[in-house]
């Protein structure tokens, strides 16, 4: 069985909780469809037990909200001193009601 150290332990939920989850922003133009979000999906420690990875799914309909999210979800890993691995992201989509 791994266990986490308490300063690993601490330095997790340090970065959970500053982690975006959830609705970030509604659109002006559609009433009730959400613009962006950010969903915290899944925590596990990786092989080894020597890192915990954290899969996120960041959406949004504006590139650039998409793109200040996923900034947010790196400077937090790397204020807790983890790192984010970020592949290219879909880009956003104007919504056709």
């Amino acid at each position: 069985e791994t266990t986490l150290s308490a300063n690993s332990a601490e330095r997790l939920l340090s970065l959970l909780s500053l982690l975006p989850h959830g609705v970030d922003k509604y659109s002006h133009a559609i009433p009730g469809l959400v613009e962006t979000s950010n969903n915290v999906a899944s925590a596990q420690l990786a092989a080894g037990g020597g890192a915990v990875e954290i899969v996120t799914a960041t959406r949004s309909s504006l590139t650039p909200a998409l793109e200040r999210v996923r900034r947010t979800i790196r400077r937090a890993a790397e204020r807790c001193g983890g790192s984010a691995e970020q592949p290219e992201a879909y880009p956003g989509w104007a919504p056709n009601p």
